[in-house]
């Protein structure tokens, strides 16, 4: 099972919620969806808005994923439980939260390969199939950013070489 929260703010984050919806309808495995204040309703996944304590927690033991916003709560909750974790962080650009703390708190996190981050909605999908059969995806995630980085580098050398 899928677990997906957007934890207890009151600003809406309907562009995950949709987002899931759209992927829950195309995958073989369950999605339940804590949608908070979300002004859109899935209509492929189970979803609820708010519950207490003890229940969010239930869906964190049962999932095999969790897809979360940024918040330290929900990040470290997923972590605390050794869950595989896709974090999208809540946007300013987006009107979803007032600052980017978010991203700030989840650039860091991917950098320490704690967490795996769908920066974009276009990376959800792709992320949620990866991560599919895969106990180590945030190892084989910090393998294949580690490679981005180095090719990010390796070019960076290039140019500084043809610029001369």
């Amino acid at each position: 099972m899928i677990f997906v929260t957007v934890g207890t703010s009151s600003w809406d984050f309907k562009r995950l919620i949709i987002n899931m919806d759209s992927i829950a309808r195309d995958i073989n495995d369950e999605v339940t969806m804590q949608i908070g204040y979300s002004s859109y309703e899935p209509k492929n996944a189970k979803f609820f808005r708010l519950a207490e304590k003890e229940v969010i927690e239930e869906y964190y033991k049962n999932s095999n994923l969790i897809v979360t916003h940024g918040g330290i709560g929900s990040i470290i909750n997923a972590l605390t439980n050794d869950k595989k974790i896709i974090v999208m962080p809540r946007k300013r650009k987006y009107g979803e939260i007032i600052d980017d703390h978010q991203e700030q708190l989840c650039l860091r996190l991917e950098k320490e390969n704690k967490i795996v981050v769908a920066w974009e909605s276009t990376d959800l999908k792709l992320l949620i199939n990866f991560s599919a059969n895969k106990p180590n995806y945030i190892k084989d995630m910090a393998l294949i950013n580690h490679i981005k980085n180095y090719l990010g580098e390796l070019e960076n050398e290039l140019y500084d070489y043809n610029a001369r």
